[in-house]
């Protein structure tokens, strides 16, 4: 039976390490949007003109980065962080 709950409790332990980093994960992910923000600001990038091809494509990748952040932000919450 000692075997049975060595395992056992391993495995909790490994499970919950995982949670902890993908709970620190999903947070670096919630952090980004204003990072790229303060980067954006500190270069004078301004996205005015989406029939700019790279402006479009700028303000896609920060859209795609902020919907990331909300689902990991979600994830936090569901996490318990």
């Amino acid at each position: 039976m000692t075997g049975y709950r060595t395992a056992y409790t391993d495995e909790i332990d490994r499970l919950r390490k995982i949670n902890k980093e993908l709970l620190e994960a999903c947070q670096k992910a919630v952090d980004r949007p204003l990072e790229v923000r303060a980067i954006m600001e500190s270069n004078g990038i301004i996205i005015d003109n989406l029939k700019n091809k790279m402006q479009k494509f700028s303000f896609t990748l920060y859209t795609m980065i902020v919907e990331t952040a909300t689902e990991a932000e979600d994830l936090i919450s569901k996490g318990g962080g």
